[in-house]
């Protein structure tokens, strides 16, 4: 597993290391960045807080899910 401290220019490691890796990422994914971060990198997002948090856990999955 690769580590990165944030999901900005992993695209482009992604490509040199293996091309169809899942790239998970954890730490402040919410429901603001979450389409931003999977449209960069991510296949496996990590979002406990985000979901814990809320006042409906299953309906934030949800749209996380489908942002």
């Amino acid at each position: 597993m690769i580590c990165y401290p944030n999901y900005l220019g992993v695209r482009e490691k992604k490509v040199h290391v293996i091309s169809d890796a899942l790239i998970q990422l954890e730490g402040n994914v919410d429901l603001k960045n979450a389409s931003l971060v999977k449209n960069a990198c991510a296949g496996i997002l990590v979002a406990g807080n985000t979901v814990f948090k809320s006042g409906n856990p299953l309906a934030t999955i949800k749209n996380l899910k489908t942002s």
